[in-house]
Formats: C-alpha cells, structure tokens, sequence
C-alpha cells in the first residue's frame, strides 16, 4: 500500500530576498517619515549669520530673531530668505536649517565701491552697478573714494562711474588707488582724478581713454614719481597716447 502525502515546493530563494527588500524599504520610509516629522516639530532656539558686516547685520539680525521659537514645520525657508533680500544692503541670501534647533543665513552684501555726493551734501554710499545706497546706521570701515559730477548724474552714467572706479581698483597698483580721494566727471564726461595734492587727467569716460590710462597710471607711479617732484598742485594729463605732461597748476608752468 502506497502511503501518500503532501509535498510542498520550496519558497524560491529569489522571492525571499525580494521579500525582505521590500520590508526593509518600508521600514527605512517609515523611519524617514518618522524623522521628518520629528524634524518638523523642533523649534528654531538660535540663529546663525554669515557674511553679514555692519551694512546689513542689524537688519538681518531682526529678521532671523522673528524665526525663533518657531516650529520648523511654521517656517517658509524662501518668504525668510525673501525678507532678508529686501534689505537694501543685501544682494543675496541664503537660509537652511542648521543642526537640530538652529537657523542659518548666508548673506553676500552690496560692498560699497564708492561715496556719491547728493544735492543737499551729504554722502551716500554706491556699490559696483551704480546702485546708491541707504544711509547706514552704524559707522563702517569702508574706505572709498568720492564721485563727484560737475553736472549731475544720470543712473546709466553713475552706474559707468561705479565701474570705472571697480576697475581703477582692481587695475592699479593698491597704494596708488588707496591714494585716490575723488574721481570728478565733468559736464563732457572728461574724468579727472585727485590723489595726495595731484591731480590725473583720464580722458572721456565713455571711451577706453580711462582704462588705458590706469595703465599709464601705473607706470608714472611706480616708475617715475620716485624721480619727479610730485609737490602739491600738479596735474599729471594722460589723456595723450604716449605722452605724459605735467602742469604746475598753481603757476601755469608746464
């Protein structure tokens, strides 16, 4: 007599680990969810600023004093972000969550390159596309020289005067443009430049006259000034390719 019985077919290795990849996935989402949620629930206790200076710290300081004792979940990271960009100091700003309980925000500020003399007098800083900036309410470090307009001004020709000046910077040699006290435009855009008792004549601002003469600036620097009586009242013209000429403004002598 034959003995029957159930014979089950083994569960294929294959299913099994898809099995147990599934389960572990849906653990890991659980587990994510879980954290976000917990995430979401821990309250802003303390900010973090970078790259704020006096221009802006104030402000971006009052800002992210808002954001504390909020739930992370409360926080709309763009509208902060959005506020701090309204700054006028501020070019750009980041914020991101920092740590469990901390909010951080990574400001790139206007950088003044330059004082704009207004109507009634008074200064007001300009940053490197020409835009003029709110009076400050701390005192900074920010060592620029003055744009003067014998005419008045225009936004496209002081936004040409606030690059000409990031070039001057950049172009010349540091001790010769940390000398610069004004750079005066006058009424038929011909730049003039005013350094410890001498005065540099550029050329026409609308053309390359003044970039070439940066050049021409250095040379007569670094080269000659050592060799040249320099006293005060002398007008150095570089507004001739190839010539330097020197005037003695207070006797007419050339």
């Amino acid at each position: 007599m034959t003995q029957r019985g159930s014979a089950r077919k083994p569960i294929p290795e294959t299913n099994r680990r898809s099995s147990g990849l599934v389960i572990s996935l849906l653990v890991l989402v659980f587990a994510s969810l879980a954290a976000a949620k917990w995430h979401d629930r821990q309250i802003v206790d303390e900010s973090t600023i970078i790259g704020a200076t006096d221009l802006s710290k104030i402000a971006v300081t009052s800002i992210l004093d808002s954001c504390l004792n909020e739930k992370h979940e409360e926080l709309v990271l763009s509208n902060v972000r959005n506020k701090l960009e309204a700054i006028p100091f501020v070019l750009d700003a980041n914020v991101h969550f920092s740590g469990v309980r901390g909010l951080t925000a990574v400001i790139s500020e206007r950088n003044p390159v330059a004082h704009i003399v207004r109507g009634n007098g008074s200064l007001r800083y300009v940053d490197a596309s020409g835009t003029v900036l709110p009076d400050v309410v701390v005192r900074t470090a920010h060592c620029v020289p003055i744009l003067r307009f014998t005419n008045g001004y225009t936004s496209q020709k002081l936004a040409a005067a606030a690059e000409m000046v990031t070039t001057a910077r950049t172009s010349l040699d540091p001790c010769l443009f940390a000398s610069i006290s004004e750079f005066i435009i006058e009424s038929d855009n011909d730049v003039r430049v005013l350094t410890d008792g001498l005065t540099w004549r550029l050329g026409n601002l609308e053309s390359s006259n003044a970039t070439d003469a940066y050049a021409n600036m250095n040379v007569f620097w670094n080269r000659l000034a050592s060799t040249t009586d320099l006293g005060d009242g002398l007008l150095i013209d570089l507004r001739w390719k190839k010539h330097v000429i020197l005037r003695d403004t207070r006797g007419g002598r050339s």
